[in-house]
């Protein structure tokens, strides 16, 4: 079917989204249907959202029947270019909170079109304070109410219903001054600090949860060794359930480990075992690998986030791998060929889940990115240059007409902690993935995509990876700080309803500057890679940290020669 384009005939659905003016001459509502007035239309306040910020009646040119396929078209690409004022983060927050209003006047049978602004203040009223089942607004033991939302976030909501109300070519509620002062009286009731921070996700919570991402390779790690120590030390596994690493002394070519007694007064035994030639036999090396891994952890015994093993669950794990009537006394050469088939090589590897996790955390932290810049980087904005990856970012929060910034990824000597091997290992598995290299062939594809609850990739209909959105990565930095045993969640079913965990999304970038800051670097520098505008958000966190580390009182300790406890 020819288009209107090369007809020169007037789709009739572009004059309805872009006249200001219905044929008949009677102004058209947008984005709600003609003749409607609802404000409420979930779709059409996405809509609204979208276009750029042009009342009824002020229209770019007069529109009708006759009016020319190609003008129609360019102006719907002026509606579009108008339509990015906004940042995508922002319509969709915006879009969020005018749900939630209209919502709230439907209920109460209001037109949110027609709510004044006395009615906007008892919606953000409403919204700020917690009520309970009873209707009543729930209320601290001296009386005090308590808040629903963060004080930040009531102010979003009004930003919000403003700018709609803007977008119709009507006054704003929050030009009301009697609404200045609901809002401030909300400012003042419950604090602007954030409520919610998020807890910073330093070098040592990231290696914990690193490890946990890599439970997988922790867990093979951890299986060889314990099966070397029942070969090399004859140790069992009662003894290798309370081995921790303070028994174990590594040196270059080889250990020594002292076994706690068998049995209860029993003797100590210590026992050295010299380096092997080939490494899959080689004690010294096992260990030197699972330390590497795992370098926190005390014991040897214990799953990834630390828990320990049962003695009868280590027994198990080592005795089920070992061939059936192996001969621990058995000269080396012997003892060494009947281990081989039970011993698998270091493998770098992983499943789809632990390879992108791992990437995205320490690309969010050594880049220092916000969530958005994470969830919409694509493998077009990568380039593995010199060893390292250098990540371009075309527009961030702080850069919203895309003057484009540089920001470097440097190699690390510890794999683990490396991310540089991260990206390649998980560039290398999306090449497994789609059949052919994402930053060459799919430049415009998200590098961070969304996985099932199975650990499999998803995809569109048309077999496209999904990205990952900012809630998912969200709800994956929560879900394995869970794991690390970073934090626990309440036992008691009413506080743990109120409960929020402090990880999330944020934490990656906090962490980057508490661990700039421990480490002596100075704002500016650290401005450097977070693209902080503000000094003023850095320079809380260094009075955060100086507050904690530097303080006065640990100063008069010190100057007073008294011993700081460890």
């Amino acid at each position: 079917m020819p288009s209107s384009a090369r007809t020169g005939r007037v789709d009739p659905r572009l004059v309805a989204v872009l006249a200001d003016d219905e044929p008949s001459g009677r102004a058209a509502e947008w984005p709600a249907p003609a003749g409607t007035n609802d404000l409420g239309d979930r779709d059409a306040v996405a809509r609204l959202f979208a276009r750029g910020p042009r009342p009824p009646g002020a229209a770019l040119v007069a529109v009708d029947e006759t009016t020319s396929a190609q003008l129609l078209h360019e102006l719907a690409v002026a509606e579009e270019l108008a339509g990015n004022a906004l940042a995508a983060t922002t319509r969709a927050s915006y879009t969020s909170h005018v749900h939630g209003f209209t919502d709230w006047c439907r209920a109460r049978g209001i037109d949110p079109l027609q709510a004044s602004a006395h009615q906007v203040g008892l919606h953000l009223s409403g919204y700020a304070v917690a009520f309970g089942e009873n209707g009543q607004p729930r209320r601290t033991a001296d009386g005090k109410l308590v808040p629903a939302v963060a004080a930040v976030s009531v102010s979003t909501r009004l930003a919000a219903i403003d700018k709609a109300f803007e977008l119709l070519g009507r006054p704003k509620p929050g030009d009301d001054p009697e609404l200045r002062r609901v809002l401030r009286g909300i400012r003042r009731t419950f604090s602007v600090r954030p409520r919610y921070a998020k807890a910073a996700l330093d070098l040592p919570r990231l290696r914990r949860v690193l490890t946990v991402v890599h439970a997988g390779r922790f867990e093979q790690r951890r299986e060889h060794a314990l099966l070397l120590l029942r070969a090399r030390t004859r140790a069992t596994g009662g003894q290798l359930a309370r081995l921790r690493w303070t028994d174990i002394v590594l040196e270059p070519m080889r250990v020594t480990i002292t076994l706690q007694p068998e049995r209860r007064g029993g003797p100590v035994r210590a026992v050295t075992v010299t380096a092997h030639r080939d490494e899959t036999l080689c004690l010294v090396t096992a260990l030197r690998n699972l330390r590497a891994a795992a370098p926190h952890l005390k014991e040897i015994a214990v799953h990834a986030d630390g828990e320990p093993i049962a003695r009868t669950t280590v027994y198990q794990l080592v005795e089920r791998r070992l061939p059936a009537g192996l001969d621990l006394t058995a000269p080396p050469g012997r003892l060494d060929a009947a281990l081989r088939p039970a011993l698998r090589p270091d493998k770098a590897g992983g499943s789809t889940a632990s390879l992108r996790d791992a990437a995205a955390l320490l690309t969010c932290f050594f880049a220092a990115l916000r969530r958005s810049e994470l969830t919409t980087l694509t493998w077009g904005q990568l380039a593995w240059i010199g060893g390292q990856v250098r990540v371009f970012l075309v527009t961030s929060k702080t850069d919203q007409e895309g003057e484009g910034d540089e920001l470097w990824l440097p190699p690390v000597a510890d794999p683990l902690m490396c991310p540089v091997t991260a990206l390649n290992a998980w560039r290398a598995h999306v090449t497994e993935l789609t059949g052919a290299d994402p930053v060459t062939r799919f430049p415009d594809e998200p590098v961070f995509v969304s996985v099932d609850r199975y650990g499999r990739a998803r995809r569109d209909r048309a077999g496209r990876l999904r990205p990952l959105n900012d809630h998912g990565f969200n709800e994956m930095v929560q879900r394995r700080c869970l794991a690390a045993g970073l934090v626990k969640p309440p036992t008691d079913p009413e506080t743990r309803r109120q409960w929020r965990n402090p990880f999330g999304g944020h934490s990656c970038r906090v962490g980057f500057v508490t661990e700039g800051l421990r480490q002596g670097l100075g704002i500016a520098e650290i401005a450097e890679q977070t693209r902080h505008r503000d000094m003023n958000t850095l320079k809380r966190y260094q009075r955060e940290y100086d507050r904690q580390h530097n303080n006065i009182a640990k100063k008069l300790v010190e100057a007073a020669g008294l011993a700081l406890a460890t």
